[in-house]
């Protein structure tokens, strides 16, 4: 019988695989055979990790009309279909057996072709860990979307079928997804660190704002009697309008009369900075709250008169107001650490709850001023807790601190596992519950500590947002595409890993 075509071309492609093989195992191998091998499974593998598993597809697709070529010229007629099947056939064959010689280089390959296709996209900004706040929900909540998507279209590409295509992009994303996650909280871990690192301390805004100070100072510049009496003049009438009274208010009073007097000469810096100081303690006298906000008014339209005046004093003014806030803030923590003790069983982070309401209420009665809404909602997270510091409180409630704790952690669910499986199940319940009790305590404590100190850090930045590294970022962004090109074989590996396939 004469052998047709077809078997000539299927028979040729048999020995080329059997040849392939046998060379990996070295039946007649050599290095550079071996070599070749290795190179052709990662240009192979990086093909796919770059077109997100459409990589066979894309080169059938090249070959289909040599296929139609080949197919008219043996007067099978006119089908792209056929055509594009049989180059697909092939291009799989091919990938198959490339990856097979070096599973290790083709899997390689395909992860430097993720994170190639995931940098680029980067790039592009078609990324959502571009921008993210450097925080551990922020960015871990991207990644669990990122790499889902990245899970999905990896899973889609890999696919032989409909029903194959959809079970692994299915599998890809939930994958995908839960890596992205770990990846991106991991990130955002690191950009929150780096970002509040960066922001200047207390002492270095300190030494800031005294070097303005100084520099202003050595200019001799003096504020002109002129000016002087009238911003006295305006502080004036506006106290009046505000009602100011001599025995009502007697310390506003006197840094009004004070400031009445500087008109008549000129202003120094020096001059400046005790007048300010002057007004200052007259609004922080807590017994006297009307002449608290009288004094307040007087200080923001003095501020405004050293700001047009003499911008050095006006900048090194703003640089010691954040100082102070990040100060006040700081101090918080401090004395949250300080008084840990004496809560029973809920320690550090009732504590710094606690310090951190006392601000509230400072803020809302107006006794503390001239924190940024920023600053404020930083300040109240801490105080008031979020919803996940809060549902993770909750639980932390089974954690072991005392005898009543200890009924709930462990009796109640030792006492359901004991009723549906007996003492064994019984105690991996109450254990099982503990420990999920303490983990929840801790995850709690560290993200409130976490939110105080992003509370100081915005204070020391004068309450504008934290920039997250831009590096970090797109370390993060490539991670995220390189496990979601490999989500997909998750399952594969896990049935292999079993010996379930």
């Amino acid at each position: 019988m004469e052998i047709t075509i077809e078997q000539k071309r299927a028979e040729a492609e048999a020995m080329a695989k059997m040849a392939k093989a046998k060379a990996v195992a070295g039946g007649s191998g050599s290095l550079p055979s071996a070599l070749n091998n290795s190179m052709a499974a990662a240009q192979t593998g990086a093909m796919q990790g770059m077109t997100f598993g459409f990589g066979d597809e894309i080169n059938a697709g090249m070959m289909t009309p040599i296929e139609m070529a080949i197919d008219a010229f043996q007067g099978k007629g006119f089908d792209p279909g056929r055509s594009y099947n049989q180059a697909l056939e092939k291009s799989r064959g091919y990938d198959q057996a490339t990856q097979a010689a070096d599973p290790t280089a083709a899997t390689v390959g395909q992860i430097a072709g993720g994170i190639g296709t995931g940098l680029g996209l980067s790039g592009a900004g078609l990324t959502l860990m571009k921008g993210a706040a450097p925080t551990v929900l922020s960015m871990g909540g991207r990644g669990v979307l990122e790499g889902a998507a990245y899970g999905a279209l990896h899973g889609l590409g890999n696919g032989k079928d409909t029903p194959d295509r959809i079970n692994q992009a299915a599998w890809g994303a939930g994958i995908g997804g839960l890596t992205g996650g770990v990846m991106g909280g991991a990130a955002g871990a690191l950009a929150n660190k780096s970002a509040q690192s960066a922001v200047p301390t207390v002492e270095e805004l300190k030494a800031q704002a005294g070097q303005l100070y100084e520099a202003a100072k050595a200019k001799g510049y003096v504020f002109p009697q002129s000016s002087v009496k009238q911003v006295a003049d305006d502080i004036a009438a506006t106290a009046i309008s505000e009602g100011i009274d001599q025995t009502l208010h007697p310390g506003a009073t006197a840094a009004l009369k004070r400031l009445q007097e500087s008109g008549a000469n000129g202003m120094t810096v020096d001059n400046a900075q005790t007048m300010r100081r002057i007004l200052a303690a007259a609004a922080k006298d807590p017994t006297n709250p009307d002449q608290s906000r009288i004094a307040s008014i007087m200080i923001d339209k003095f501020d405004d008169f050293l700001a047009q005046s003499g911008p050095e004093l006006a900048a090194a003014r703003g640089l010691y107001a954040q100082a102070k806030r990040g100060e006040l803030i700081e101090q918080a923590i401090e004395l949250a650490g300080s008084r840990a003790g004496q809560f029973s069983g809920s320690g550090f982070e009732n504590a710094l709850r606690t310090e951190f309401r006392n601000l509230d209420r400072q803020i809302i009665k107006g006794q503390l001023k001239g924190f940024s809404d920023a600053e404020i909602d930083a300040i109240r997270q801490v105080a008031r807790g979020g919803p996940i510091e809060n549902a993770l409180r909750y639980v932390g409630k089974l954690a072991p601190t005392g005898v009543v704790s200890m009924g709930a952690g462990f009796g109640v669910p030792f006492a359901v596992g004991n009723a549906v499986g007996g003492p064994g199940v019984g105690t991996i319940a109450g254990l099982g519950a503990m420990g999920t009790g303490l983990a929840s305590r801790q995850a709690a404590t560290a993200m409130t500590m976490n939110n105080a100190r992003l509370a100081a850090a915005l204070g020391r930045n004068g309450g504008a947002s934290l920039a997250a590294n831009p590096t970090i970022s797109r370390v993060a962004q490539a991670l995220v595409a390189a496990e979601g090109s490999q989500a997909p074989k998750v399952p594969a590996a896990i049935s292999r890993m079993l010996a379930l396939d």
